[in-house]
């Protein structure tokens, strides 16, 4: 396995393996880092959000529950976090019912502080606030 950064021909796995709606762009413009098998298969892969927090983490179901989740996350967020400020903090989006991910931030030392909501809103056909 090798350390690496999510790719165009990535995307779309990574798109199926969410319920969040993320665009390509944006998934390629986000620092990411990605864990491959040696004939390039993508295996692992996270994400930090536009605000510098841990956005999507995402490990195949064969290579989960041997630490790589949390080696992903840790990874990218030493990585990464520099580049949005130096005062040592990071943060993760994870959702209330998803326990696996909760756990994982815990083992990292993370622990709850607040609960956010997110909304959709398809501007077509959204009204003129004017």
């Amino acid at each position: 396995m090798r350390w690496d950064v999510a790719r165009r021909e990535d995307v779309r796995l990574v798109q199926s393996r969410t319920k969040v709606p993320r665009q390509e762009a944006t998934l390629l413009m986000l620092p990411s880092t990605v864990v491959r098998l040696e004939d390039g298969t993508p295996i692992a892969w996270a994400f930090l959000g536009l605000d510098g927090t841990l956005m999507t983490l995402h490990v195949e179901e064969n290579y989960r529950g041997k630490g790589m989740a949390k080696a992903l996350a840790c990874r990218l967020m030493r990585d990464h976090l520099k580049d949005f400020g130096d005062d040592g903090w990071g943060a993760a989006d994870v959702f209330v019912s998803n326990l696996k991910s909760q756990a994982v931030c815990k083992s990292i030392g993370g622990k709850p502080t607040w609960t956010s909501s997110w909304a959709i809103v398809d501007l077509s056909t959204a009204g003129d606030p004017m």
